[in-house]
């Protein structure tokens, strides 16, 4: 299974269980790698690394400087940040 199937899997699951919100507020139809796949292809599918995020707050984090960054992308940026020190931890034992 590719990464997109796999992230739409994901969120599937967590729309099932009613989590449904970007940190921004916004419903989240799309998934954000922690690790970007052209640095880690090895996470590229792992759910641990995917980010719940909406369309809008995705589209800043690629295509704006963080200066216009708004709170919610910071949060998520920091959420991305805490996840990859867990993988790479895991990954040392």
């Amino acid at each position: 299974m590719g990464y997109r199937e796999e992230g739409m899997r994901f969120i599937d699951e967590l729309n099932s269980e009613g989590i449904y919100n970007c940190a921004c507020g916004a419903r989240f139809t799309e998934i954000h790698h922690a690790w970007e796949r052209s640095k880690s292809k090895k996470h590229a599918t792992d759910p641990r690394n995917f980010v719940e995020i909406c369309r809008e707050c995705h589209s800043m984090i690629h295509d704006q400087p963080k200066e216009k960054w708004t709170k919610a992308v910071w949060k998520i940026d920091e959420r991305c940040k805490r996840i990859r020190e867990y993988l790479e931890n895991e990954q040392s034992r």
